[in-house]
């Protein structure tokens, strides 16, 4: 379902270039559930916008459910995003002038899903999530928590191919960190989406099956 060759990305650091990703290859089938772990700076963050499709390798190839990434224009890359990509981000990034429901919306109004058909969408996701009955309330008034599960119904509203989480229990306790964790590997069980989880966590990471390692800008297997 998604697959990485030979990927690589370097910045330029003043007069010098910094080469971040040095090589990744990476193979996942429908339904995978992994994890990678790596010190900050080993370019995990790198990787994860690559495989989210919000910046592009300097060389290699990237394949997600048969579309060629790699290839791709930057709208047929927006396009991929809103339909087959969901991030789940620590920060949330809500918006905080709308209310639950409208944040959760947001992806299926970049894809033009009809209003009456998003709301219901939308719906549904934060009931998958345990929101439903917040679904009008502003998102400034919600918990970290309630917050994290607002991000994750709006990852999955697009019933995404391919779900992506960065960091995202570090900003919460860890009693609402190990529900959302659960909630995450639950929900992409359910849905049949490819799960991949960047975190610092080994608890976090060890609910995953496959689990790697990111140094120096290379992604191995463990």
């Amino acid at each position: 379902m998604l697959q990485l060759e030979n990927i690589t990305k370097s910045f330029r650091d003043g007069d010098s270039e910094l080469s971040v990703l040095r090589g990744v290859d990476l193979n996942l089938d429908d339904g995978d559930q992994a994890s990678i772990m790596g010190s900050s700076g080993c370019g995990k963050s790198t990787l994860l916008h690559i495989l989210g499709g919000i910046e592009r390798a300097d060389s290699g190839s990237y394949t997600l459910d048969g579309d060629r990434l790699t290839e791709m224009s930057p709208a047929e890359l927006a396009e991929i995003r809103a339909r087959k990509i969901g991030m789940v981000f620590q920060s949330f990034f809500l918006v905080k002038s709308l209310d639950c429901i409208e944040n959760v919306g947001l992806p299926l109004g970049y894809a033009g899903v009809a209003t009456k058909e998003r709301r219901e969408r939308a719906l549904e996701a934060l009931d998958a999530v345990g929101m439903a009955d917040m679904a009008k309330k502003q998102v400034t008034k919600l918990s970290g928590g309630q917050m994290q599960r607002v991000a994750i119904a709006r990852a999955i509203v697009s019933r995404p191919k391919l779900l992506i989480c960065d960091e995202p229990t570090g900003s919460l306790d860890s009693t609402t960190a190990e529900r959302i964790i659960e909630l995450i590997g639950d929900l992409s069980r359910r849905n049949g989406s490819t799960l991949i989880i960047v975190t610092h966590d080994r608890n976090v990471a060890e609910i995953c099956e496959r689990r790697f390692v990111m140094s120096d800008g290379i992604l191995s297997e463990i």
